[in-house]
């Protein structure tokens, strides 16, 4: 987180990082699904838990 904010200095800076990170998120979610698709138990609750993780940080960066 230290290393996005050191980055994004201004609020342009921030959305960028921010939209950049839900792209992430969303294809990481795509995957995720194509996993599960093939083989339910793939998927493990820290998988889930880190993709959480990075949402909400992406979040707090857009301010929602």
């Amino acid at each position: 987180m230290a290393s996005l904010i050191a980055e994004a200095r201004t609020t342009t800076e921030w959305e960028k990082v921010g939209l950049a990170g839900q792209t992430r998120i969303l294809a990481s979610e795509r995957l995720l699904q194509e996993m599960y698709a093939k083989d339910p138990d793939s998927i493990t609750d820290d998988v889930l838990e880190a993709l959480e993780t990075k949402r909400s940080r992406v979040n707090e960066i857009l301010g929602l």
